[in-house]
């Protein structure tokens, strides 16, 4: 007989702790099949994200045999999880399911009796949590019509909230989210502010759609190369915060609150835009974190020793897709993939070679930038 496990939950979002329920719940009572059901907007809870959204990412997480239900019924009372628990029933003919759920689901349901009639739920898989006496929820379920409940206890469960509070503080937190709903969260800024909002009074719609595609690109190589993705995301969609402001406006702010004084920057809006932006970012959106701060400032030239963030927002500004063509880009763009102090190296030095083309003068602090990654870029092949 087939046993088919049913998840329901907001997952807003789905984490590393829903998850170990499902596979404990496999493991132990030798599930083949368990399905996650995201609720929608109801009178106890109206969550972040869109069903919709809530379930791509819940598609992020799917396998062999955890999935994703899909189903048009609107679960918002008792009667609706006994029609899903029927949907299951008729799918799967004469399977035994077992509803899983955290014992403060188990403690909102008032009526048992629907769901234990169904000949093939066969019982509850509950879950303990943090601030539910479990014996005194069981007692109440019991008390309702419930029986044949199987009560498990993991180690610490993170909430969805814990979650999207770490979220808030650009905290990838590897050890509640699996990486690849992480990269989806910080691809479209979920749970972030709404930053694409805030730019669109002070951008053009081309530099906004620029800016985005930029943030796409950062959060995709930070994916691919283990960087931190949400501090990645913020920097890139504020990295030309400042980039349509009058370079006469720039520079005021620039000498007003002693931001540089050093000519070539400020005589410069290609350069002075970083640095002014990133003084933006501070006072304007509320950001602190100087790994944000520094990916703002030095993403046209670049520094020595810049961290992944850095030469992501970097990186990326230069190969996003809506970039025109120039030479040596499709390179720059493979070479990327594989190795982000080379693929940096070779992007400075394109703009350089281009500068230098056209008679310009070049960046000494472009140049600093790409002394440091060479020396270091030789010191890796050496020790290899």
């Amino acid at each position: 007989m087939e046993r088919i496990g049913l998840m329901l939950g907001y997952f807003d979002p789905i984490h590393l702790g829903h998850l170990a329920m499902v596979r404990d719940a496999q493991k132990v009572y030798r599930l083949d099949t368990v399905y996650l059901y995201p609720l929608p907007e109801s009178s106890e809870y109206t969550p972040v994200l869109s069903l919709k959204k809530r379930r791509k990412l819940i598609g992020k997480c799917v396998s062999d045999s955890i999935k994703l239900l899909s189903s048009t019924i609107p679960l918002v009372t008792e009667d609706s999880l006994i029609e899903i628990l029927s949907l299951v029933q008729e799918r799967h003919g004469d399977a035994a399911v077992f509803p899983i759920m955290g014992m403060d689901r188990l403690s909102r349901i008032t009526n048992f009796a629907g769901i234990y009639l169904l000949p093939a739920v066969k019982a509850l898989i509950v879950y303990s949590r943090v601030g539910y006496s479990s014996e005194k929820v069981v007692q109440l379920a019991q008390g309702r019509g419930a029986h044949s409940i199987f009560l498990r206890k993991l180690s610490t469960i993170p909430s969805s909230e814990q979650v999207r509070e770490q979220i808030s503080l650009f905290n990838d937190v590897p050890e509640w989210v699996p990486s690849r709903v992480m990269h989806a969260i910080a691809r479209k800024g979920y749970y972030l502010p709404n930053y694409k909002a805030m730019l669109k009074p002070v951008l053009s719609q081309s530099r906004l759609k620029h800016t985005i595609s930029v943030r796409k690109t950062a959060v995709d190589l930070a994916y691919r190369h283990d960087a931190p993705m949400l501090k990645t995301s913020v920097a890139a969609m504020l990295h030309d915060c400042a980039k349509c402001m009058t370079h006469s406006a720039m520079q005021k702010i620039a000498r007003d609150k002693f931001l540089t004084e050093d000519g070539e920057v400020l005589s410069s809006p290609a350069l002075l835009h970083g640095v002014v932006g990133a003084y933006i970012a501070k006072s304007s959106y509320g950001i602190r974190d100087k790994d944000i701060l520094n990916a703002i400032t030095y993403h046209t030239v670049g520094r020595p020793n810049m961290t992944d963030v850095e030469l992501c927002v970097l990186l990326a500004d230069s190969i996003e897709p809506l970039r025109p063509k120039y030479p040596g880009l499709e390179e720059i763009r493979i070479l990327a993939k594989c190795d982000l102090k080379s693929a940096a190296l070779a992007s400075l030095r394109t703009t350089k070679s281009y500068i230098l083309s056209i008679g310009g003068k070049y960046s000494m602090k472009a140049q600093d930038a790409i002394d440091d990654l060479l020396k270091k870029l030789t010191r890796i092949h050496q020790e290899v």
